[in-house]
């Protein structure tokens, strides 16, 4: 009895295989709509001392609003600059006084524009949280502490909602452990006493917070 010939299916199998390499192809090439690349880098800070700690905020419009701390040869300071949507980077402006070393800036926008930057203030035997808000259109704020003459304070985190009511959020080393303490601010107010949000019976490290759009 002669034996049964089954179809050579390898032809129709390369033919699936190269159609599915070529769907991969252009849905890996396909840009989606109004996208563009990225542009060349700008320099922003002022040449000559090294920068670190960069953090960026944006409001709804695209304005941009960037910190870092950059060494003048004798302190860190926090500095800061803004670009408008399709624009171009202003000039870089002090944040921090000329006294200490700032460090870990973080920054947060409003969809509006405005905005609050945090950082932590290393001085002669103590260290601080410090911030400095910026109402739309306005210029920075002198810096502010908010709290001062700790033994250690670290990571800052500020958020914002679309009222421009700040959170801010450090770690702090109390009673031999570190604990989160916690502070709000309505848009143009002033800060509220510190609270500790977590046990200071446990080390708690890496805070951080955000809002939701009505606070």
């Amino acid at each position: 009895m002669p034996k049964l010939r089954h179809p050579d299916r390898r032809p129709a199998l390369r033919l699936l295989f190269a159609l599915a390499a070529l769907s991969a192809l252009l849905a890996v090439s396909a840009s989606p709509a109004g996208a563009a690349p990225w542009g060349a880098p700008d320099e922003i800070s002022v040449p000559g001392g090294s920068s670190s700690w960069s953090q960026v905020g944006i409001d709804a419009g695209g304005d941009a609003t960037a910190v870092w701390t950059r060494s003048d040869g004798l302190h860190l300071l926090a500095q800061a600059a803004e670009r408008p949507a399709a624009g171009a980077w202003g000039a870089p402006v002090d944040l921090s006084g000329a006294s200490g070393n700032a460090e870990s800036p973080t920054v947060a926008v409003d969809p509006a524009g405005d905005a609050v930057a945090a950082w932590k203030l290393r001085l002669a035997g103590s260290e601080a949280i410090e911030t400095s808000s910026k109402p739309a259109g306005v210029v920075w704020g002198a810096p502010e502490a908010v709290e001062f003459g700790a033994a250690v304070v670290e990571t800052p985190a500020v958020a914002l909602d679309d009222a421009g009511d700040a959170v801010l959020v450090w770690r702090q080393g109390v009673g031999g452990n570190h604990v989160i303490l916690a502070t709000s601010r309505p848009a143009g107010g002033s800060w509220a006493s510190p609270l500790a949000i977590s046990s200071s019976a446990l080390n708690a490290e890496a805070p951080d917070v955000a809002m939701s759009t009505d606070g």
